[in-house]
């Protein structure tokens, strides 16, 4: 079934490939919306994941708090 959409200059046909590409242009317009909420969510939680990586190899000093000068010997030497 061909279904026939006019234009302000003439009458085209939908074909398969017309609709294929429709399709996909409206995909890629959900992806654009989402875009920025996806950098966001990538962005923060991989600054949060590198904190807990960073203090995971900390030590503690005597008085209770975290000392993290150890994590730096390989720029010393």
């Amino acid at each position: 079934m061909k279904t026939v959409v006019k234009t302000d200059t003439e009458t085209a046909t939908a074909t398969p490939e017309f609709e294929k590409a429709a399709l996909r242009q409206e995909s890629r317009r959900g992806l654009f919306l989402a875009l920025p909420a996806y950098l966001y969510l990538i962005f923060f939680f991989v600054i949060s994941l590198f904190i807990v990586f960073i203090y995971s190899f900390a030590t503690r000093n005597r008085f209770g708090g975290t000392d993290l000068s150890g994590l730096c010997i390989w720029i010393r030497s």
